[in-house]
């Protein structure tokens, strides 16, 4: 409310600045009512918010999802293998025991026969 308006109900009289005084209680009161009603929805879905499992009947699979920590102590070293580490692995052999041919006659994802291509996937 603007000074000039203020003071034109001050200049009316008691009667007005009563019935200023007395609307403002009023519009005080119901927002206090409703600042109370406010507060209680929040508090309600605070505590909604603040249920899982472990506090409530409900479920795990309903608990958000968390992110786990690892029980690993962190080492300094970088992950994978190490500078000068010489890996292990099988070597391909030049003279191999037996050879399995495995002829498949259609496509199995499409069901489209595969006659026509030859096994190293040139056309014939």
């Amino acid at each position: 409310m603007s000074r000039r308006k203020l003071k034109n109900i001050f200049e009316t009289g008691f009667e007005a600045v009563y019935a200023f005084v007395k609307n403002q209680a009023k519009i005080i009161s119901k927002q206090s009512k409703e600042i109370k009603m406010l507060e209680k929805s929040i508090k309600a879905l605070e505590d909604r918010l603040s249920q899982n499992s472990t506090n409530s009947s409900r479920p795990p699979s309903s608990d958000w999802p968390m992110k786990k920590r690892s029980l690993r102590k962190k080492t300094g070293k970088s992950p994978g293998g190490q500078k000068g580490h010489r890996g292990h692995n099988l070597k391909m052999t030049g003279s191999p025991d037996s050879i399995k041919v495995i002829s498949v006659s259609s496509c199995s994802g499409c069901d489209r026969s595969l006659k026509e291509i030859e096994s190293d996937g040139y056309k014939k």
